[in-house]
């Protein structure tokens, strides 16, 4: 008998199991239905096991189609696992915008002219991601010229969606004419493009502080802020002589350049009396020695010089690209003391360089790469910039050109810890600018000694709405007296 329970175990063990090729499940036993509800039940189950497996096979595709929608709308992972749209890779289209930008989004302000729209709009693919961005100078209708100076704009990027991303003020207090777009174009091969202005003869400014600079032209995005500014500008001093009877040289300390500007050709020519005659009455030439005048050498420092771009060119045969400058010197209508100068980008310095000077004014021909950029050892070593710290920049600091402390339309700056006030002494019928910045980082760089501040404008009597306040200074020795150097090229000597 113990025999035969072992049997029937076995047996009954051995039928329990599963058709692992058909998927067929064996039911071992009796569950108290009939056969045939059995069977209905069996076939019911295989059915449901094949519509399950179906389902699976269909959610298998539907997840590749999901993945294959996912890759045609452009999601994609970024290295940090998410995803995200395809607008990840522009550049422009991911700007904050700052708050004239947020401003020009509120309010309609039209073109500077309809009528001659291509100075003053470029529409062109800024970051390279395929999509086309576009630049206006716009009419700013928020600023009351009645109060401040004549010829108010806007310089405007907006994306692809038309949406502005960075604004900044700009104006042209000489004429009141708009400034225009001159170019947009990769200057440095960085693949992010550069907004090049031009503003003939006139003065091109920040509604800020109403000083021209070179850097004012110029407009580049700067990976520190995660936005567009204005370059800054290496600042110049000049120190001119005269080295013959009508002929003066013109030399920059702090490049070195020099070069040599002649009267002769407006003195020799057959009508020389008339031309003679203007040189006298500006002060130019001695009717009584035939030579200079005594003071004109001396007059042609501390000048307020007006250049502005005139066009661009290639350096060197490489990528990089060159803007040539206009520059009055020492104005005297047609016998001005004329420059031509040629900059180029330091990324050392994150500044617009002198590289070359011509002294034939607005020359066609080009001018050529005289010296290599600063590196930041030459550039500590000339200007004894090793030993500098953040104390060297606090305090009250009055603008000079040259040397020369200024009388009218200049700045002064009051920098500590916790603040900094700009206050723009006016000139004649142009307005002075006062404005205030609450610091929110200020960062002495270890390599070049530069001060980084930034900040919120709290008050500006120019204008209601402001960006945040970006500047970089430079401490630097010129004939061992300590100078202070801001974004624009502007030198400050330190008030006791």
């Amino acid at each position: 008998m113990r025999y035969l329970l072992i049997l029937v175990a076995f047996l009954l063990l051995s039928g329990c199991g599963s058709d692992d090729v058909n998927n067929e499940v064996v039911v071992v036993g009796n569950d108290g239905r009939s056969g045939n509800e059995q069977n209905e039940t069996d076939e019911t189950e295989i059915e449901s096991i094949d519509e399950e497996s179906g389902n699976d096979n269909v959610q298998d595709e539907t997840e590749v189609e999901d993945e294959t929608s996912q890759v045609n709308t452009g999601e994609k992972e970024r290295p940090d696992g998410s995803t995200g749209s395809e607008d990840d890779d522009s550049l422009i289209s991911n700007l904050e915008p700052n708050k004239i930008a947020q401003m020009v989004n509120e309010e309609n302000f039209e073109i500077a002219s309809e009528e001659n729209r291509d100075y003053y709009e470029r529409i062109t693919d800024i970051d390279g991601d395929g999509n086309d961005e576009t630049v206006q100078i716009l009419n700013n209708t928020r600023v009351d010229e009645d109060e401040v100076q004549l010829g108010h704009y806007i310089l405007a990027i907006f994306d692809s969606n038309s949406n502005a991303v960075y604004a900044e003020y700009t104006y042209n207090f000489y004429d009141g004419t708009a400034p225009r777009i001159m170019d947009v174009i990769d200057m440095d091969g960085d693949g992010i493009s550069e907004i090049v202005m031009e503003n003939l003869m006139s003065s091109t400014a920040t509604a800020a502080t109403g000083l021209q600079s070179p850097s004012r032209f110029i407009y580049k995005y700067d990976e520190s802020i995660k936005q567009f500014n204005t370059v800054s500008t290496l600042g110049r001093f000049l120190q001119n002589e005269a080295t013959d009877t009508y002929e003066i040289n013109v030399n920059d300390v702090i490049t070195g350049l020099d070069y040599n500007f002649s009267y002769a050709p407006a003195v020799e020519l057959e009508e020389s009396e008339g031309h003679l005659r203007d040189l006298i009455d500006f002060g130019i030439m001695s009717e009584e020695t035939g030579g200079f005048a005594d003071g004109f050498v001396k007059n042609t420092h501390g000048n307020h010089r007006y250049q502005h771009p005139s066009y661009l060119m290639q350096l060197d045969g490489m990528s990089d690209i060159g803007v040539v400058y206009n520059d009055p010197v020492f104005s005297a209508r047609w016998l001005t003391l004329n420059a031509t100068s040629l900059y180029e980008y330091n990324s050392d310095y994150n500044w617009m360089e002198m590289v070359g000077i011509d002294g034939e004014f607005e020359t066609e021909a080009g001018v050529n790469k005289e010296r290599e950029l600063f590196t930041i050892s030459d550039f500590s070593s000339r200007f004894d910039t090793y030993s500098v710290s953040k104390d060297d920049y606090m305090g009250e600091w009055t603008m000079v050109i040259d040397g020369r402390i200024q009388e009218f339309n200049y700045m002064t700056i009051n920098i500590s810890d916790e603040q900094i006030i700009e206050t723009h002494v006016e000139s004649g019928d142009v307005a002075g600018h006062n404005s205030e910045v609450v610091v929110d980082t200020m960062e002495l760089a270890n390599d070049t000694n530069q001060l980084t501040v930034s900040g919120e404008v709290t008050f500006n009597d120019a204008t209601e709405v402001n960006n945040s306040y970006h500047n970089t200074l430079t401490i630097i020795y010129i004939e061992d007296t300590k100078h202070m150097m801001d974004k624009y090229g502007h030198l400050y000597l330190q008030l006791d």
